[in-house]
């Protein structure tokens, strides 16, 4: 890939040149001491367009100061944005011979990397959450009639506004289901009935939100709530959120935890991914013990925290709160629903359950067990990222099921596509978070690998071919 380098590289490799007015130096006399200034690091990149048909980028400076450079790249389609990489690709075609972490930390900011306008942005897309419940005691005396006692009490969480349209002052919320729900509670099918929102900012009483729920899922521990006719919600500085892809998510990744800690309002927690994708196991009111899959963070969660975002620097939701571990023997342990989980499955059951009266969504079966049966993991010393992939094939096939009439055994996965949209499958759970997207009556692709060959494999889904998410 070429480009038009000598003067982005003055930028990347003598930043005291850019942007400030320094002092000659050629003089003998050495200059004032408060004259020395650091030298300016990148904060932020922004595309301005085309120029001469050279790609033009505006360079702000932490100091303040800003530059305006031009890149040619005869191959790589115009883009909105340079990245990162663009610059250590660059650097390193005029001779840069180190990684990329050692570009970023002798070149990049920190705020280029963990912006404090990433947090404001997570900020302006999360939500206390509330929900209220009553609880009817009763007890039968030796002697005496029986006696109910009742108690009120409150549920404190967090969320996301996932969708948002200011002009009708709709919105909708996505948590944690076990935030607004309480097996033990006198409210029906165990749903708070009396849920509150608060924005960042306006956690007082004038500016509570009711909100209602739509559905959820107590096994994958996501719910959606509804925000109506709000006047709120319209006069608000409130976003919705921007959702990150989680299956690209690096240990190491500096992350946010927004929430609504102790019930106290929302508040910010930093840390890093320690885990990118594990199992847990919680118990469930109704389903007993459950395997989540999640990503381990060592950010400060605390009660309150459950539903809300795990944000990277660029304030994209990579996940949702649900956990943590409490042991005198252990420290900074909490746990993240990938957002890919998350937000198919919101999707899902905004799609069966909104204006409906059903409070659940809907899965495809399909009938085929897949297993790993080799993982390669790999350096890219260019990237400085570590990748891992598993080999997946079918190892059991459901008699009379869908699958039975499509697959064999030891078909290698490669891909799905579904609704236009072909997706690489490299781990084993990619499979259950995409199939979250299938409806009635569509059909998908699956390509496999059969005998060394590559098939193409068209499913179409009727009702019968779907359950209940619980």
């Amino acid at each position: 890939m070429k480009r038009l380098f000598k003067i982005l590289m003055v930028f990347l490799l003598s930043f005291t040149l850019v942007g400030c007015n320094f002092l000659d130096l050629t003089i003998d006399e050495k200059p004032p001491v408060e004259e020395k200034k650091e030298a300016p690091t990148i904060k932020e990149i922004k595309y301005i367009g085309i120029t001469d048909n050279k790609k033009e980028y505006l360079m702000i400076f932490n100091d303040g100061s800003t530059q305006i450079i031009h890149i040619t790249d005869e191959v790589a389609p115009v883009v909105n944005e340079i990245t990162i990489l663009d610059l250590y690709e660059a650097a390193v075609e005029d001779g840069y011979s180190g990684t990329m972490s050692d570009f970023i930390a002798e070149y990049i900011s920190d705020t280029a990397v963990d912006s404090k306008e990433g947090i404001i942005k997570g900020l302006k897309s999360s939500v206390s959450v509330f929900a209220k419940f009553t609880k009817t005691t009763r007890t039968v005396p030796i002697i005496g009639l029986p006696q109910a006692e009742t108690e009120d009490y409150l549920s404190a969480g967090s969320g996301v506004i996932y969708k948002l349209d200011k002009e009708s002052g709709t919105a909708y919320i996505v948590t944690n289901h076990h935030v607004v729900y309480d097996a033990e509670s006198d409210s029906r099918n165990g749903v708070s009935g009396d849920i509150e929102i608060y924005l960042y900012g306006l956690e007082l009483e004038d500016f509570k939100i009711a909100a209602t729920y739509v559905g959820g899922s107590e096994k994958n521990d996501v719910a959606v709530l509804k925000i109506t006719d709000s006047d709120i919600i319209r006069n608000s500085i409130a976003e919705v959120v921007t959702v990150a892809d989680s299956d690209i998510v690096e240990v190491g990744d500096n992350v946010v935890a927004i929430g609504n800690a102790q019930g106290g309002g929302i508040s910010v927690t930093k840390g890093i991914i320690s885990v990118t994708s594990e199992y847990i196991m919680l118990n469930t009111s109704n389903h007993g013990i459950v395997d989540f899959r999640v990503m381990r963070v060592d950010a400060a969660v605390n009660k309150g925290n459950s539903g809300g975002g795990l944000f990277n620097s660029r304030g994209e939701v990579i996940g949702i709160i649900n956990a943590k571990t409490i042991s005198e023997e252990v420290d900074s342990i909490g746990y993240a629903l990938p957002a890919n989980t998350v937000f198919n499955l919101a999707d899902n059951i905004i799609y069966y359950c909104d204006n409906r009266l059903q409070e659940k969504g809907e899965k495809v079966l399909m009938g085929v067990t897949m297993k790993i049966v080799d993982r390669v993991v790999s350096y890219d010393e260019v990237n400085d990222k570590i990748t891992v992939k598993d080999v997946l094939k079918a190892s059991e096939i459901a008699e009379g099921s869908l699958a039975s009439q499509h697959f064999e055994l030891d078909d290698e996965f490669v891909s799905i596509t579904i609704h236009g949209k072909t997706y690489e499958i490299t781990r084993l759970y990619q499979v259950g978070d995409l199939l979250f997207k299938v409806r009635r009556n569509d059909t998908i692709t699956i390509r496999v690998i059969r005998d060394g060959n590559l098939v193409d494999l068209e499913i179409s889904f009727t009702n019968e071919n779907f359950n209940v998410i619980q």
